[in-house]
């Protein structure tokens, strides 16, 4: 999440995950050993449970698309203090939902 948001996406690849994250050696090798993904699949499913209950009221969304690590900040539609509040976090990347996007 950190280089995420420092906009350092290009090192946000499952092999780098497993061995930041999870403590893999340099050896380890992603084909044979699952972690990263059976858990962002884990975290997706998370994330989702807690904006549709908990966070529904949340001004951001933060989702990771499918077969990716890069996360995606989205303004839920009726946020009137995104402007701010994206001021004052710094999130790159936010897009709006809801403003015709299908969402």
């Amino acid at each position: 999440m950190k280089r995420a948001l420092a906009g350092q996406t290009e090192v946000v690849k499952e092999y780098h995950i497993g061995v930041e994250v999870f403590g893999k050696p340099d050896s380890w090798d992603p084909r044979i050993d699952p972690i990263v993904r059976v858990e962002f699949n884990r975290l997706r499913q998370k994330l989702r449970q807690y904006y549709e209950e908990a966070g529904a009221d949340d001004a951001i969304i933060i989702e990771f698309p499918a077969r990716g690590y890069v996360p995606v900040f989205t303004w839920r539609a009726a946020s009137r203090s995104r402007h701010a509040l994206r001021r004052r976090l710094k999130l790159p990347h936010c897009r709006r939902r809801g403003a015709g996007d299908g969402s």
